[in-house]
């Protein structure tokens, strides 16, 4: 028996959007699902990790700046 734990590799998602959700600029998955044709500009996103507001401009499911 292997008492070794499998460690999986830890992806980096700074300022990303993957499979849909937004992530923070620290890496943090946000509540906020993004789809692929959405337009966000001057709403704030909320990370609950970092107690921080982000202002994301996000054209057509892909995201363009982050405002602070």
């Amino acid at each position: 028996m292997c008492t070794e734990r499998l460690q999986t590799p830890v992806i980096q998602r700074n300022n990303m959007i993957v499979n849909g959700w937004y992530y923070c600029p620290a890496g943090h998955k946000t509540g906020q699902r993004i789809e692929k044709n959405s337009n966000i500009e001057n709403t704030p996103i909320w990370c609950k990790h970092c107690k921080k507001a982000y202002y994301p401009v996000i054209k057509d499911g892909k995201i363009k700046e982050i405002t602070k």
